[in-house]
């Protein structure tokens, strides 16, 4: 099932239909954040664990943050079984994205395909509509995801 991650306003997952598929809040995050590292280096590496769990949680000394990784990997695990699709790998060590099995409006700023300037123009300005995980800033603490 090829879904679209939209991360500009409300952070959500969308089917073909353009229907709305529940996803843990965590596991859209890190798609996210790996999504923007794989953008900038152009490479799908793996991401530590321990670092994915201080992002989420911003915590450096919570010695908790690691047993709320792993409940959250068994949720996001769980729903992508359920889903039959795998947007998040993950490893012993690590987790990374798998970017073919999603599309994402965050990739339509990157992309800069064949298209005439007016036609990206207005798909550029169909994404920038929101701001990038708009519902999530409003909630973190200090104003920090």
């Amino acid at each position: 099932m090829k879904l679209r991650l939209e991360s500009f306003g409300e952070l959500r997952l969308i089917d073909l239909a353009g229907q709305p598929v529940a996803f843990p809040e965590k596991g859209l995050l890190t798609i996210c954040y790996l999504l923007d590292r794989y953008l900038q280096e152009r490479a799908g590496s793996e991401y530590p664990r321990s670092a994915l769990a201080r992002f989420l949680w911003d915590s450096h000394d919570n010695p908790d943050i690691m047993a709320n990784l792993r409940k959250s990997i068994s949720r996001i695990q769980a729903r992508q079984t359920e889903l039959g699709t795998e947007l998040l790998v993950f490893t012993a060590t690590g987790v990374r994205i798998k970017p073919d099995a999603f599309v994402c409006d965050l990739s339509e700023l990157a992309n800069a395909d064949s298209e005439g300037a007016l036609e990206k123009l207005r798909r550029l300005v169909g994404v920038l509509r929101q701001d990038f995980l708009a519902v999530l800033a409003d909630q973190s603490v200090g104003g920090r995801l």
